[in-house]
């Protein structure tokens, strides 16, 4: 699907390899720990399903040899100011058809064994979850250094992948897409970055503030007691047609995709904190709280 070799000459950077030392590893576990637990609540509310992520590991070979083992040709050119290099992400088949299905009306992802290349209108559509996947990349990173990750279109004219005997580190990624869909996610990074993991752990970490007392504790609870934040619940996003919203009349009905006994989620200050059911206490609805979560803005 992308070009494997580069056409412009390597750079001396690009030619020379970086060894993974174990200071090094630890950093980038860290950042791929973070990557996890940012990615899978970013995709799970763009696709209005359930989706987890897990670490498969980390691993360093050149691109050549990280591209000839991809079972899956769907690569996707990352770049990152100030011009430092070309990063790939790879998502495999299994992940991308479901994907692509619910973000193209259907109402969940099943598994499928379609291996072809995207159309335009499939690399439109795609492109807002991988900006959902390399957004969810920048937060990880900020641990480590102020890296703007960012998705070239893969028609534009700077759309470009790392050399082929440059040496990268790969984080590769488990997801798991509703109840029956899973796939891998392989983020190839150029040595620079490397070298960025390297400088962090050259510098030491600094300890954890001291807690406050308890007497502290109860004054500053005090003190935020009285503001006020507004609350709502909320309904899970419903798709409709753009046919069918041109010709809506009043009187007609939206089918929404909850069910009669489906979750709504709590929002705080339109920050989603809660998750629960719809009660009644007999004069008014209520929403009983049956699970807290955290969100992926902060």
């Amino acid at each position: 699907m992308n070009q494997l070799v580069q056409t412009q000459a390597p750079s001396p950077d690009s030619q020379r390899g970086e060894n993974l030392q174990s200071t090094d590893l630890n950093v980038l576990q860290e950042i791929q720990e973070e990557f996890g637990r940012r990615l899978g609540p970013a995709i799970a509310a763009t696709l209005h399903c359930d989706v987890s992520a897990s670490v498969k590991g980390i691993c360093q070979q050149t691109y050549a040899e990280f591209h000839r083992g991809l079972t899956s040709p769907y690569v996707f050119p990352v770049a990152f100011p100030p011009e430092k290099g070309a990063a790939a992400l790879n998502l495999s088949s299994g992940l991308i058809f479901p994907m692509l299905e619910v973000m193209m009306g259907g109402r969940s992802p099943s598994p499928t064994n379609v291996s072809r290349q995207l159309t335009a209108v499939e690399e439109d559509v795609l492109e807002s979850l991988l900006q959902v996947v390399v957004r969810a990349l920048t937060k990880s990173w900020k641990s480590v250094a102020e890296i703007q990750f960012n998705l070239l279109p893969q028609r534009s004219p700077n759309a470009s992948l790392p050399l082929a005997h440059e040496t990268v580190t790969i984080m590769s990624m488990n997801l798991e897409v509703g109840k029956d869909v899973s796939g891998s996610m392989n983020i190839a990074l150029p040595a620079v970055l490397l070298r960025e993991t390297q400088a962090c752990a050259g510098v030491p970490r600094s300890a954890a503030g001291k807690a406050p007392s308890n007497e502290r504790s109860e004054l500053i609870f005090g003190l935020i007691q009285p503001a006020i934040l507004e609350f709502e619940a909320r309904l899970h996003a419903s798709k409709i047609g753009l046919r069918d919203l041109l010709n809506l009349k009043e009187g007609q009905i939206i089918l929404l995709d909850n069910a009669l006994d489906g979750t709504v989620d709590g929002l705080l200050n339109n920050t989603a904190c809660y998750r629960g059911h719809v009660v009644s206490d007999g004069k008014q609805r209520c929403l009983r709280i049956e699970d807290f979560f955290e969100s992926d803005t902060a």
